[in-house]
């Protein structure tokens, strides 16, 4: 349970976590008790009403190793996303077995979605770091964010429903646009940013357009189309595993 408490701001948990750790081992928390953890962190993060009286403005990694060690981990889950949405494409496009119905021979890469669920939930769990680093006063990067978790939860559960995707890549542009100047977002994490958005959603329309001609197109195409989006994982995952903890000035 300490790992889910350790998910809010540092300031919260110097004021309530000893207290809230006794309530919990006092009532063993269910799944859902857990899952309004994770909300309560969410909304401590993006909402913040304790401070250190030494911060004017909550500081993202103020020096707690605790922190720094959470943040870097949700990096490297991220990452081991993006691992998976390649596997989960490549099975998908490639591997899967060809199936013949009304629609013609195609392959069957149901099989690939649990897996495919899975890549994107990482992703989102990146997302969530970010919360944590971003400072407070970067509202657009925090607001592109919460738009992007919920619509890429949506877009994996139904990966045929574009609307969902496109929502989401525009809030993460939003993000990343919203992240340049902070400490743990480069423009080379913003270049890789608009490398995946941008090229995936170039090759997907002309991979549209081709098939509405009448094209017939192998499967390896749509492997590099999916594969074209995977900086943006690297992006998220990796601008979080090299965090350093911001030492307050004595």
């Amino acid at each position: 349970m300490s790992a889910l408490v350790r998910l809010y701001p540092r300031a919260w948990r110097d004021r309530y976590e000893e207290e809230f750790l006794a309530m919990l081992e006092a009532r063993p928390p269910t799944a859902g008790d857990r899952l309004d953890i994770v909300r309560g962190a969410i909304d401590a993060r993006i909402h913040p009403q304790v401070r250190r009286p030494e911060a004017p403005e909550p500081a993202p990694v103020d020096g707690s190793p605790d922190d720094t060690v959470v943040v870097r981990r949700l990096g490297y889950a991220a990452l081991a996303g993006g691992v998976m949405w390649l596997i989960a494409w490549s099975f998908a496009t490639v591997a899967a077995p060809v199936v013949y119905d009304g629609y013609g021979p195609h392959r069957d890469g149901s099989a690939a979605l649990p897996l495919l669920f899975l890549s994107v939930v990482l992703l989102v769990v990146g997302l969530f770091g970010h919360l944590i680093v971003l400072p407070a006063t970067r509202r657009a990067a925090r607001v592109g964010v919460v738009v992007a978790i919920p619509f890429l939860l949506l877009w994996s559960a139904g990966p045929w429903v574009i609307w969902f995707a496109l929502i989401a890549m525009i809030a993460l542009v939003a993000f990343a646009i919203g992240s340049l100047g902070t400490s743990h977002w480069s423009a080379t994490a913003c270049a890789a940013m608009a490398v995946g958005i941008g090229g995936s959603i170039a090759l997907g329309l002309l991979t549209l357009g081709l098939v509405n001609l009448g094209a017939e197109l192998p499967y390896e195409v749509m492997l590099v189309v999916t594969a074209t989006a995977t900086p943006i994982w690297l992006a998220v995952g990796g601008s979080l595993i090299h965090v350093r903890p911001i030492v307050p000035a004595a």
